[in-house]
């Protein structure tokens, strides 16, 4: 469509040209090079400014993709068992997933795309976490753009965690798409299993 809208622009500053000319003095021919050549410079120049792509992100098929591939770094993963993080009041979540190297990744549950843990187009079908799966990560702006699931599905341990989510998300989390490498798997579940427990009895309160 951009390509379409750029061509009828610059037909239509052909055609505004040859009109004018034709007012001004009907003997001049109006494609001559002194008219057509400084009026195509300026068309390219005005369609390229008007009809460029000035959003990375596209919508195809209701999900956003980023079209730049050249731009995004990929990693390949195994994983093993997967927490996912979730606030229930706002449905907002985090995956700490267990890898084939006993180190912890963490991954936001909210992708430019849409909700990691299920697909955009059907969200009762969840598609991760995976036993392997690819992280497509855009270094300058520092986020995870989109993840390619493979290997069989992981069913995560889902941990519900409301009035500390935000807490313990900024506070013993490192950023979206870095590694966990000072404590294991089991550490971080009993902590968040405890933390969970504390909040349903009422042990705990925002704040603490």
């Amino acid at each position: 469509m951009r390509l379409v809208g750029a061509g009828l622009f610059m037909l239509a500053g052909v055609l505004g040209e040859v009109y004018i000319v034709d007012r001004l003095d009907p003997h001049v021919n109006p494609f001559e090079p002194r008219f057509s050549v400084p009026l195509i410079i300026g068309l390219i120049v005005a369609a390229y400014f008007i009809f460029q792509e000035r959003s990375p992100w596209v919508k195809r098929n209701g999900v956003l993709t980023y079209r730049r591939k050249d731009e995004l770094v990929s990693e390949i993963y195994r994983a093993r068992r997967a927490i996912e993080l979730k606030n229930p009041d706002t449905n907002d979540r985090w995956y700490l997933v267990e890898l084939d190297t006993g180190k912890i990744l963490c991954l936001c549950g909210s992708l430019p795309s849409g909700p990691l843990g299920f697909d955009p187009t059907s969200p009762e079908v969840r598609r991760f976490p995976r036993t392997e799966f690819t992280v497509l990560r855009h270094p300058p702006e520092s986020i995870t753009v989109g993840i390619d699931c493979s290997g069989t599905l992981i069913r995560p341990i889902t941990v519900l965690v409301a009035d500390h989510y935000s807490d313990w998300v900024y506070t013993q989390l490192p950023n979206d798409g870095e590694i966990i490498k000072d404590r294991t798997f089991d550490d971080l579940l009993a902590e968040l299993q405890e933390l969970s427990r504390k909040e349903s009895a009422g042990l705990i309160f925002p704040g603490d």
